[in-house]
């Protein structure tokens, strides 16, 4: 039915793109690590979150819309491009 298409393709994938929007600032912000001071004295390290280059997204033919953009909203976040291979049946 078309009301079951709208809300398990649409509704649900807004839902983590909105929640993804209120999470990026404190996901990008960069993380402080502890290190061993007799091993490294007086040194200080962090974690910041760079891009890692292309990911790759293969879609099954059940609700395609929805598996396409569940996984694209936190590969986009992560600053990420990505390749989506659809079904051939969708």
């Amino acid at each position: 039915s078309s009301f079951e298409t709208i809300l398990a393709e649409l509704l649900l994938n807004q839902e983590g793109i909105l929640d993804v929007i209120k999470q990026l600032k404190k996901w990008m912000k960069p993380q402080k690590r502890h290190l061993d001071f007799m091993q490294y004295p007086f040194a200080r390290a962090r974690v910041i979150p760079q891009p890692v280059g292309v990911v790759g997204i293969v879609v099954p033919w059940n609700f395609p819309i929805s598996m396409a953009f569940s996984p694209l909203t936190g590969i986009f976040a992560a600053g990420n491009r990505a390749m989506i291979k659809m079904s051939e049946n969708s």
